[in-house]
């Protein structure tokens, strides 16, 4: 198959033809990441990121330690833009303060290399940042990347910007994020960087940015204050 930056979404249309067309059935396993790879002739990573689009569209359901399988009466909300965080507090004129309250290098879990396409023993980076708006925290984030990939990465770069960093610095493009939104009660570490009552309901994002190439960025865990931060979506309406 012709290697080019879109070819992911060749690829994604592919198997979105073969799940109409119940070449794979609800509820069936579909070929592995390895198994596709060597069908369409690309990396992981390209198989990758035409599942995880299918994963969003409601279509897979990847189910850990078994495969990924056809998804059945699953009801999803896709939003094609959102305002991320610093360009939603531009928008509201207001100043945001990064805070890297931690920062490690350790080796990567199995979990997390396979959500951002590296290999077991590799190593990552581990940090924590809380966003800060005046004297409010409104935002907590646990966030991994590939050491290998990003050797300089420091605390300067993160408390200016990971995308910054990411565009800037390394010249690498964003093209897109998946965000897996899910109500929990505040741990109370998180209650304590909130000021708000521990097992109050907060909102967990796990989010996966990907880059033109098909490689992904970062994985990171978000908690948003609920009393002071809501993110806002923009949901375009598309033609059938």
């Amino acid at each position: 198959m012709k290697r080019n930056k879109s070819v992911y979404l060749i690829i994604k249309e592919d198997l979105k033809t073969k799940i109409a067309n119940q070449e794979y059935k609800t509820n069936e396993m579909i070929p592995t990441e390895l198994e596709l790879a060597s069908f369409y002739n690309v990396s992981r990573t390209t198989i990758r990121k035409a599942t995880d689009l299918l994963v969003f569209e409601g279509l897979l359901v990847r189910k850990p330690g078994s495969g990924t399988f056809i998804k059945s009466n699953a009801i999803i909300s896709k939003s094609t833009n959102h305002y991320g965080f610093t360009q939603e507090m531009l928008l509201q004129k207001k100043k945001v303060k990064t805070v890297v309250s931690k920062f490690t290098i350790e080796e990567v879990s199995a979990k997390v290399a396979e959500i951002i396409g590296i290999s077991v023993g590799q190593m990552v980076y581990y940090f924590e940042r809380i966003r800060y708006v005046e004297k409010d925290a409104l935002q907590f984030e646990r966030t991994y990347m590939s050491v290998q990939k990003y050797p300089d990465i420091n605390i300067s770069y993160l408390e200016k910007g990971k995308y910054s960093y990411v565009e800037k610095i390394k010249k690498q493009t964003v093209d897109f994020c998946i965000h897996t939104i899910s109500p929990i009660s505040c741990p109370k570490e998180i209650s304590e960087i909130f000021k708000i009552d521990e097992k109050s309901p907060i909102l967990k994002i796990d989010n996966i940015t990907y880059l033109t190439d098909g490689s992904v960025m970062d994985y990171t865990i978000q908690f948003n204050n609920p009393s002071k931060y809501q993110m806002k979506y923009i949901r375009r309406k598309e033609k059938l």
